[in-house]
């Protein structure tokens, strides 16, 4: 009586586990491409608080040390949203990385072709106040680079978008209040 006791124990807590390592292992395993498309769905959400198109541009303000009589107006030609992951698909997580719930982690990418900025009033700047600086290539002839890049981590089924410190005092502003160019 005693073995057959012990063996449905053992039987019953083997079941348990092996339960609990394939729902472990679906959660985890999510599909990099379905991830992505959640994230693609967030980075489409916020970008209107960050850019706004006027004309042909997009159009993009920050405040500078908190001070909003100092700001930055950045203006991009051929913006468009990337999502980029830190691991290709094919590279396991660590296993602190999966005991800590970690899914999937990377960026949101703004991309333009070209850039431009208007500092007004700004402290402790090298560039001319009050006008608009020469454009800046940001992609093409292999060269691409962000001209916002917003760090994301999917942890136990959630989404945390971290807006980093350069991004935090950015909106998007209204074409009415843009310096002529």
């Amino acid at each position: 009586m005693k073995g057959i006791i012990l063996h449905s124990l053992l039987a019953i807590i083997l079941s348990a586990y092996i339960l609990l390592h394939l729902c472990h292992r679906s959660y985890a395993a999510q599909p990099a491409a379905q991830i992505n498309q959640q994230v693609e769905i967030e980075a489409k959400r916020i970008f209107p608080t960050l850019f706004i198109k006027c004309g042909d541009d997009y159009f993009s303000k920050r405040i500078v040390h908190g001070d909003a009589n100092q700001y930055i107006i950045d203006e991009y030609k051929d913006l468009e949203i990337q999502i980029e992951e830190d691991r290709p698909s094919k590279l396991p997580f660590s296993k602190a990385d999966i005991l800590n719930g970690l899914e999937w982690e990377g960026r949101i990418l703004f991309i333009a072709s070209v850039t431009r900025h208007f500092n007004h009033r700004l402290k402790y700047s090298w560039e001319k106040q009050n006008t608009w600086t020469e454009w800046q290539q940001l992609s093409g002839s292999g060269l691409t680079m962000a001209a916002v890049a917003i760090p994301v981590k999917k942890k136990h089924g959630q989404l945390t978008i971290n807006l980093t410190i350069l991004d935090k005092d950015r909106t998007a502003v209204d074409c009415k209040d843009l310096p002529p160019h």
